[in-house]
């Protein structure tokens, strides 16, 4: 798959066989293998953080506590602010999710990621909004 994706050929690019979950699924069973915990399908209200140490607090009251987080929730959810029903208050607040305000959003984004070094974690939180 990195190949396709990285190949500027002209050809089509072709979907994983099965759909994109594959992909997900081999990533979370190698994030398990190395300990890493991920918590699924807990409402986000709250993040406090500070270097290599956060807390996060969900709207039924669980507290999950690490050294690093990928928030991955809808564009709509940023830009909703921490007021909102929706939003996520982030403790202290973080600078650059300003400018989310300033992203339009549609039914798929992609992004990816290039990192200068490769590190493994050792607790590793996903949660997932929904609403």
């Amino acid at each position: 798959m990195y190949e396709e994706w990285t190949q500027d050929d002209g050809e089509p690019q072709y979907r994983i066989e099965g759909g994109y979950e594959k992909l997900i699924n081999v990533l979370s069973d190698d994030c398990k293998k190395m300990g890493c915990n991920i918590n699924m399908s807990n409402i986000v209200k709250k993040i406090e953080w500070k270097k290599d140490l956060l807390k996060v607090f969900t709207q039924d009251e669980k507290e999950f506590t690490g050294s690093k987080i990928v928030v991955t929730v809808p564009m709509s959810i940023l830009q909703s602010g921490a007021g909102n029903q929706a939003g996520i208050f982030f403790s202290p607040s973080i600078p650059a999710l300003a400018s989310v305000h300033g992203i339009g959003y549609g039914s798929v984004i992609k992004i990816l990621l290039k990192f200068k070094e490769v590190r493994y974690c050792t607790s590793f939180l996903t949660f997932q909004r929904r609403i």
